[in-house]
C-alpha cells in the first residue's frame, strides 16, 4: 500500500524522512513515499512526482509551523484527494501547530491528526482499514506503543520554529518544474486562456472548471505559468484576479498545436 509523505521545507522535510522510516515499523505493509529520497536518479522529477500522486492510496501531510503557509503542500494534498482513483484519503499531521492554525487553508477540509500518541493511533488505523490484508488493531496498537516513545523524541528534535530557508528545497523543485517544458494541465490551461482572449479574462475558479480540475491544482498551474511569462495576472481591488495569455504564451500555444 503506498502512503504519499508530503513537506515544504526543513523542519517539515525532516518529520518526513522520520515517518518514511518509522511507519513500516508499525504497518509492515505500507510503502510511504518522500519525493527526497525516492524519485529514482535520471528521472524526470514531475513526471515521477504526479505519477506517484496517482497512484497513492493515502497522503499524510507534515505540517509545521513554517510549511503551513507553502502552496506546495496544498496543491500535493490537492493532487491527491483529486487524481486518485478509488478510494482517497489525506491526513495532515499537525506539529507544532493546532487545527485552529488551519483557518482559511484549503487542508482545513482535510480531517487532520495531531501529534499525540491517541490521535496517530487513530491515523494507523484508519490506514490500516483500507489495506488489502490489513492486520489486527491490537497489533497496530502494540506497534506504536513499542515505537511511540522513539518517534516523538525524534520528531522533538526537530526546530519546528526555525523558517530560515525554509523554501529552499521547494524553490528547487518549482526551478524543476520550469526546466524547457509544460506539464498537460498546464497545456489545458493555456489553450483555455488563449480560446478566451484578452476580451474575456478568466478567473483561476473559471479556469479550473474548463480544465476539469481541482482547484488548488489548477492555482499551482496557473502561478507557474504567471512565474515563466506564458500568463498575465490582472489584479483589480475588491474583485478576484483575472488572466490571460501573453505573446510568450501564444507563441508556445501555436507552436504547439493547442490552439
Amino acid at each position: 500500500m503506498d502512503i504519499f509523505v508530503s513537506w515544504a521545507g526543513r523542519d517539515s522535510h525532516a518529520a518526513a524522512r522520520i515517518l518514511r522510516e518509522w511507519l513500516p515499523e508499525v504497518l509492515p505493509f505500507v510503502r510511504p513515499w518522500v519525493s527526497s529520497e525516492d524519485i529514482r536518479k535520471g528521472t524526470r522529477w514531475s513526471d515521477e512526482l504526479w505519477g506517484r500522486l496517482q497512484r497513492t492510496s493515502y497522503c499524510i501531510v507534515c505540517l509545521t509551523p513554517s510549511a503551513i503557509r507553502s502552496p506546495w503542500v496544498n496543491f500535493e494534498a490537492g493532487a491527491v484527494a483529486r487524481a486518485v482513483r478509488g478510494p482517497s484519503y489525506v491526513s495532515p499531521l499537525l506539529l507544532g501547530i493546532s487545527p485552529t492554525d488551519l483557518a482559511g487553508s484549503p487542508l482545513a477540509m482535510f480531517q487532520c491528526t495531531e501529534f499525540t500518541e491517541r490521535d496517530v493511533e487513530r491515523l494507523l488505523k484508519a490506514v490500516n482499514t483500507l489495506a488489502t490484508a490489513p492486520i489486527p488493531e491490537s497489533q497496530v496498537s502494540v506497534g506504536l506503543g513499542r515505537t511511540w516513545a522513539s518517534l516523538r523524541d525524534e520528531i522533538g528534535r526537530i526546530d519546528l520554529h526555525n523558517t530560515e530557508d525554509s523554501e529552499e528545497e521547494e524553490d528547487a523543485i518549482d526551478d524543476d518544474t520550469l526546466d524547457g517544458w509544460l506539464h498537460e494541465t498546464e497545456e489545458k490551461i493555456l489553450a483555455c486562456v488563449a480560446w478566451s482572449g484578452d476580451d474575456r479574462p478568466l478567473t483561476a475558479k473559471l479556469i479550473a472548471h474548463l480544465v476539469n480540475q481541482n482547484h488548488v491544482v489548477t492555482r499551482h498551474y496557473v502561478d507557474q505559468l504567471v512565474h515563466r511569462g506564458f500568463l498575465h495576472e490582472q489584479r483589480i481591488v475588491g474583485h478576484h484576479s483575472t488572466y490571460v495569455i501573453t505573446s510568450e504564451g501564444r507563441a508556445y500555444a501555436v507552436e504547439e498545436d493547442l490552439t
